[in-house]
């Protein structure tokens, strides 16, 4: 599989688990509570193959270099997700690159884990917990679409296995994404310079 169709591949996958996600949600009606983005806040792990499309749009954008350039200024240690803006800037607040978000974020809040037995588990943060606390028990009965983690993360491992395979935390996923992308596009860039 050529790079650019990895990037392609993935990109499907991450437009597939919005399309459940967003069935789940609408569905089951539920949704984030308004404001809060703390699991931007917390630490996350995720594969930086589910990061290749948001590094491709960076690098297309010409921003790959300024994520880059925040993430080694310091501010890994100031949020774990340098995607994530914190303050009201150009009218964004949360993450700053949505719509390339990866799996681990499109999934958060609103998939299910098999627990030990075979039982259905939602996956979610304290707040949403606290939000629907009577609905969660009545969540794996409804009969909607109940988008598993587990399947998500399958289609990756069909792409890549050992980039699927390394989970690591998500600043690092994102750069090593960045970092990839880059070195790839300037090695093809080189080749056809010669």
């Amino acid at each position: 599989m050529t790079f650019y169709n990895k990037i392609r591949a993935v990109n499907s996958i991450l437009n597939k688990t919005s399309k459940d996600v967003q069935s789940f949600t609408t569905g089951a009606s539920v949704s984030c509570v308004s404001g809060c983005f703390e699991c931007c806040t917390k630490n996350i792990f995720a594969t930086e193959l589910e990061f290749y499309p948001l590094a491709y749009h960076l690098y297309k954008t010409n921003q790959a270099e300024f994520y880059l350039e925040k993430y080694n200024a310091g501010n890994k240690q100031a949020s774990p997700c340098v995607l994530f803006n914190p303050s009201m800037h150009n009218n964004e607040f949360g993450c700053s690159q949505y719509k390339y978000r990866g799996l681990v974020c499109r999934l958060f809040g609103f998939s299910f884990n098999t627990g030990k037995n075979g039982e259905l588990k939602f996956a979610t943060c304290k707040p949403l917990k606290i939000k629907y606390k009577e609905r969660l028990s009545e969540l794996p009965k409804m009969q909607i679409l109940k988008p598993e983690m587990k399947n998500y993360y399958s289609l990756l491992y069909k792409i890549d296995f050992y980039l699927a395979d390394e989970i690591v935390p998500m600043n690092e996923a994102i750069v090593k994404a960045i970092e990839k992308v880059l070195f790839h596009y300037e090695i093809r860039n080189t080749k056809k310079r010669i």
